[in-house]
């Protein structure tokens, strides 16, 4: 993550949360560890905290406005099963219902699930979600998200400081966790399925 945020800077930065906030094909990419680390690394200067926050925001929002118009252009495609779809279909309909079932705050609640935000905007493009309540939304997820999660990494950082400890220390076991969190819940999730045990458990012939 060091590596990544040091190559990419504060513009590939912000590339990778327009991206990921917005097109399901990123949904892969690291949100919120991302912007837990950015939080850390401001703390320790290598970041000015209030351009690190308005580019986020900025790139949150931006990227779940082009994936709601993409989902409103072209969306319908990836439905389709005579056309095929990039993305599993049982990924795209468990994301559709989610956004269903919970209309706009899917908006706000989903920036914090990691790869169903991704797949959120796309939908709501899909359903033709009004435009003022999908922005409404949008912002206020965005202002929850991308700047809330870098003033935790942030403060936190900024308080370790002053004791004296070395805020670089603690940013490869903080990302682990939220790593291996984001790794592991999937995992355990997929292996409560009955089918998905069984189809591991098959031998090949």
């Amino acid at each position: 993550m060091e590596e990544l945020i040091g190559t990419a800077g504060l513009l590939g930065i912000a590339l990778i949360l327009f991206f990921e906030s917005g097109f399901p094909f990123a949904f892969w990419l690291p949100g919120d560890s991302l912007l837990l680390s950015v939080g850390l690394f401001a703390a320790s200067g290598r970041f000015e905290i209030v351009s690190l926050l308005v580019t986020l925001f900025c790139a949150s929002v931006a990227g779940v406005a082009a994936g709601y118009w993409t989902g409103r252009l072209v969306g319908a495609r990836w439905l389709d099963p005579d056309q095929g779809s990039v993305v599993r279909r049982k990924r795209l309909m468990a994301a559709q219902s989610f956004y269903i079932k919970h209309g706009g705050k899917a908006l706000v609640l989903g920036r914090f699930v990691p790869a169903v935000r991704s797949f959120i905007p796309f939908f709501a493009g899909i359903a033709r979600m009004p435009q003022r309540r999908l922005m409404f939304y949008n912002v206020l997820g965005g202002a929850m998200w991308a700047t809330g999660l870098p003033l935790v990494g942030y403060y936190g950082g900024a308080a370790l400081h002053r004791r004296g400890i070395d805020i670089d220390a603690y940013v490869l076991p903080v990302v682990g966790s939220i790593v291996a969190i984001f790794i592991i819940v999937p995992v355990v999730q997929s292996l409560r399925d009955p089918e998905t045990r069984a189809r591991l458990l098959r031998r090949p012939r």
